[in-house]
This record gives structure tokens, sequence and C-alpha cells, in this order.
């Protein structure tokens, strides 16, 4: 019954008082908190869907070392800014997600990042764009594999385009 921002300002207050170091942002309409420490990285993403709507996660940091085997395929734009970078490690399945922004157009960067994954072996790659009904933010979803390897790519535009990366190990 509370609001997204109660729900999240009590997540913050709370996490904070146990210690973490608690970070707020604001993405695509999304209210986020996340908590870090040594043994936990925890993320509550939520927004206003006829009530608080969203998703908890939960995991070990892992060394950035975790992720370098993703992050050296990771295909980078010219000119982006990588915002953040998080390793996982979730029972040997390592993986990284990238934040970055970018000044280029959404569809300017499709180009690069279709070319970029058809170039690099990348299979069953598709795009697929997002317009809403309702007053809301295009975004756009490209996803390919390649043997275990996955990769997804999110973008939106904002005042930049907004771009997360997701590279990992196939389930």
């Amino acid at each position: 019954r509370e609001t997204v921002n109660e729900l999240l300002n009590r997540a913050e207050k709370t996490w904070t008082a146990a210690g973490f170091k608690v970070k707020r942002n604001h993405a695509a309409g999304w209210g986020i908190v996340s908590a870090l420490s040594g043994q936990c990285l925890a993320t509550l993403q939520l927004t206003d869907r006829r009530g608080a709507f969203g998703y908890f996660s939960r995991g070990k940091p892992a060394s950035v070392s975790a992720g370098a085997a993703a992050i050296k395929d990771a295909p980078l734009p010219h000119g982006a800014k990588i915002t953040s970078s998080v390793s996982s490690d979730d029972d040997g399945r390592k993986g990284m997600t990238l934040s970055m922004t970018s000044t280029q157009a959404m569809q300017d960067l499709l180009g690069f990042f279709m070319k970029h994954l058809h170039a690099n072996q990348w299979q069953g790659t598709r795009a697929t764009a997002y317009a809403p009904a309702k007053p809301g933010v295009a975004s756009m979803l490209i996803s390919a594999q390649r043997d275990r390897q996955q990769i997804q790519i999110m973008m939106w535009a904002a005042s930049e385009t907004q771009i997360v990366m997701t590279l990992g190990e196939a389930i």
C-alpha cells in the first residue's frame, strides 16, 4: 500500500543503518536503490503500476576478473561513457552488466551493435523496438547468443541514449 518513494526511502534508511554503502538512482520510470557491502549486493527496482511494482535482486560481489572474459567481447560504441559495471559469479556462471551513455541516436547504435554482433559470429541476433501505447519511453532490446555466451542490450533515449548491456553464460 506504500508508494514507490516510501518503499525506496524505507529500504535506503534500513540498508544505511545496517552499514551498507547505499546508492539511489532513477532510470526510465523506475526508482532504484542499491546496497553494497563486502558480502552482499542488493538492488530494489520499483515503478508505479496501480501500486508499487518491481524487482528485488541480491548477489555476492565478485572481483572484476570474474567478468573479464565477458567484457573482452563487449561491443563498446565509440565515445560511449561507462557509468557502472557489475561483475557476477552465479555458481560458476560468470558475467557482467555494463551501464553506459552515448550521444549517438538509438538507430545509429542499433546499426553499430548489429554489425559488431554479426562480425563476431553471434547467432540468433534479434532486435525488438518497444513503442509505448501510453506516454512513456521508447526503447530497444537486442539479444544474441554464441556457444554458451549470451548478450542482451537495452537502450532508451533520455538526454543521452542510455544503454544497459549484460554479457554472461547461458543457463
